[in-house]
């Protein structure tokens, strides 16, 4: 499992973009319930550390997802990237580590005729660590895991 990159190595610029975009892509997709394209976010083999679930590979990714339901509002805003180059990566691969802050809305319901649904408060914020690798010229996560560090009453 990944450590938060290091801040005192760099990684280059056009590197950094791609992986930041790899991140932000993968939360874009959440939220417009592309899950199949989540999945390939991922290594065959990566993992996600999911609210205390570890899943394994890109089907158990999409078998729990898909649970979610339909109707829920949903938003992740993500800040803080960070890129590193990744703690301990295999010989001659090239990989990243990307720390970064989720701060998450939700509305159960999503609002009829496309109003914007009215809430109080962001419904959580979560730390996030990844581990991304090079593979066929895409950053994929190897492992991805999120902990929460503020939940807000509904």
């Amino acid at each position: 499992m990944p450590s938060a990159p290091s801040t005192d190595t760099e990684v280059s610029a056009a590197t950094g973009w791609a992986v930041s975009q790899s991140v932000l892509r993968f939360y874009l997709d959440f939220d417009n319930w592309r899950y199949d394209r989540m999945a390939q976010a991922f290594l065959p083999t990566g993992t996600w550390d999911r609210n205390g679930l570890l899943l394994r590979g890109r089907e158990a990714i999409v078998d729990e997802l898909s649970r979610r339901p339909r109707t829920a509002a949903v938003r992740h805003v993500i800040t803080n990237i960070v890129v590193a180059p990744a703690a301990s990566p295999p010989s001659g691969v090239p990989c990243c580590g990307a720390s970064f802050y989720v701060t998450a809305y939700r509305s159960p319901h999503a609002q009829a005729g496309g109003e914007p649904p009215v809430i109080k408060s962001p419904y959580l914020i979560l730390e996030g660590t990844a581990e991304l690798r090079l593979d066929e010229g895409r950053w994929r996560f190897t492992h991805q895991s999120l902990k929460r560090l503020f939940e807000f009453p509904a």
